[in-house]
């Protein structure tokens, strides 16, 4: 017997089009967290040797140095005009 498993992303964008009560925090006083979705990439280990020698550097923790490294592309990106809404839009 099979069995389907449903991706972390699938699970994430069920529950961003869900709407009705909203859940009750899971600590009382602590803020949510954005949402965010588990992913995973390989690298090249020149490249890994370098993400590592940046977060050392920076001290910053992995989430937080991909988030920013990928808002700054898309930044590059849509200046370069290689990039707009439309084409996001069209993609999903």
């Amino acid at each position: 017997m099979t069995t389907r498993t449903t991706t972390a992303r699938v699970h994430a964008r069920r529950a961003a089009g869900r709407t009705g009560a909203a859940r009750r925090p899971s600590r009382i006083g602590r803020q949510r967290e954005p949402q965010r979705v588990q992913m995973s990439v390989r690298l090249l280990l020149e490249d890994d040797v370098r993400l590592d020698a940046a977060l050392a550097q920076t001290g910053m923790q992995l989430q937080d140095d991909v988030t920013e490294a990928l808002r700054l592309w898309f930044k590059k990106l849509r200046r370069s005009s290689r990039l707009s809404f439309s084409t996001i839009a069209s993609s999903t």
